[in-house]
């Protein structure tokens, strides 16, 4: 039996496998199976142990997401032996178990004789992802892939040198754009082979008895199976049901925000309108308003000119008349010269008259 396994942090296996008992069963992978195993935690045989208690919060808000957990994977790579005489030549199959954590991985390599390792850092994924213009979290899930399952149209290789105990090359292709690309990797002879080797053994043991305890619920007790099945079944029509609610909720909220991002625009356009408008007007009125004020100024120059000519007349008809004044003051004083002498002339004549006139009356008493 052909075995693949996929083993998360907390000791829960996903296993591919292709046993004969399971063929008569009804349209489910062993992938869902395994899946109703981890819901149900009594089918384990051997359970767990509980978790550890959570450590204190810590300063940070940071907290990692499923995807970003360590992930085990183990996989058994059927390898094409071009030449069984060259020295050094692997085997035809070689089990290869990684641990992918978030940035970064190990490789741990065995074909049952030998164990080789592979420790990629953080900065080798980051120089490799950029090196083919991948995120180093791209870069990440195209590996673990490559070496969780074996794919159809991949060529895998585990090259060596001459010497046995050289590094090893482990090498897949795959296929980006019509163009065939290969990745390497080199591993390094193991420091203890027989303990990276018992490492994988017992990987593969431990998710071998889920497995197994798992093929026996299902033969054993089908009634219990399928009612659990059911439950799981009704447990994914409800989560089903909450994500269709979901869209729903995010399609009318979508549909909301297309009206008011729509009503927003009809808001922007009718301002611009507005405010070429007022441009406009504002135009309008300054021109209208700079032609009265400049009429104005026309008006008021006219008639400050003409202020100042009549002040200029005025001036002149004053001078007229005072020369004329002067000349008629002189004829006047003339006049006046001459009357007072015929006032005095008339007096001394009336004192004569009178004078002549007393000596008559004397003379005339006498």
């Amino acid at each position: 039996m052909k075995l693949v396994a996929s083993h998360e942090h907390n000791n829960s296996a996903v296993l591919h496998s292709k046993p004969s008992s399971l063929c008569s069963l009804p349209q489910f992978s062993v992938l869902t199976l395994l899946s109703i195993s981890s819901l149900f935690p009594f089918l384990n045989p051997n359970p767990p142990p509980p978790p550890p208690p959570p450590p204190p919060p810590a300063t940070s808000s940071l907290s990692l997401s499923p995807s970003m957990a360590t992930r085990h994977t183990c996989l058994k790579l059927e390898l094409p032996v071009e030449d069984p005489k060259r020295e050094g030549a692997v085997g035809a199959a070689i089990f290869v178990k990684g641990t992918w954590h978030p940035s970064r991985f190990s490789l741990a390599v065995t074909d049952g004789a030998e164990a080789w390792t592979c420790d990629a850092s953080d900065a080798e994924v980051k120089l490799r992802a950029e090196q083919w213009d991948l995120s180093p979290h791209d870069y990440l899930a195209l590996a673990e892939r490559y070496l969780a399952f074996q794919q159809p149209g991949s060529r895998y290789a585990f090259d060596a040198a001459a010497d046995p105990h050289a590094p090893r090359r482990l090498s897949w292709t795959f296929e980006k754009q019509g163009t065939k690309l290969e990745w390497r990797w080199k591993c390094q002879p193991a420091p203890n082979k027989k303990q990276t080797t018992a490492e994988i053994l017992d990987f593969l043991m431990d998710a071998n008895i889920r497995l197994s305890h798992l093929i026996s619920v299902m033969t054993v007790k089908p009634r219990y199976f399928w009612a659990l099945v059911n439950d799981f079944d009704s447990y994914a029509r409800s989560i089903m049901a909450s994500i269709d609610f979901t869209q729903e909720e995010v399609v009318r909220k979508t549909q909301a925000f297309d009206k008011l991002k729509a009503e927003a625009e009809r808001c922007l356009q009718q301002s611009e309108r507005f405010s070429n408008e007022k441009v406009e007007f504002e135009s309008s009125v300054y021109s209208k308003f700079v032609a009265i004020l400049n009429s104005k100024k026309a008006k008021l120059r006219d008639l400050r000119d003409r202020i100042s000519k009549l002040e200029a007349t005025d001036k002149a008809v004053e001078e007229e008349d005072d020369d004329d004044d002067q000349s008629s003051g002189k004829t006047e004083s003339f006049h006046e010269a001459s009357d007072e002498e015929n006032i005095k002339e008339e007096a001394l004549q009336e004192e004569s008259d009178d004078t002549t006139s007393m000596k008559g009356r004397k003379k005339a008493r006498r």
